[in-house]
């Protein structure tokens, strides 16, 4: 909090500090935008699972759990099941 509100960082002085902040801040809420949009695109509607959302970096859980478990279309470029 004191970084925020405190601090005399500026991107001249502490380049480093100051990016990693601004990039820390920034993606809470872009990521549950995202995590919103992908949630009513895939469902068709809100549901409990996008509360996560208001939980910051909530997206990551949804993320690891939701999205990347989601099977994967077939399509002509993938090679079938080796058995």
């Amino acid at each position: 909090m004191w970084t925020v509100l405190v601090s005399t960082w500026t991107l001249e002085t502490h380049p480093i500090g100051t990016g990693f902040l601004l990039v820390y801040f920034v993606a809470a809420p872009l990521g549950a935008f995202w995590m919103l949009l992908d949630g009513w695109k895939h469902d068709g509607k809100l549901t409990p699972k996008l509360a996560l959302s208001f939980v910051p970096y909530g997206f990551v859980y949804y993320y690891v759990y939701y999205v990347r478990t989601r099977p994967r279309p077939k399509g002509p470029w993938q090679p079938k099941v080796y058995r």
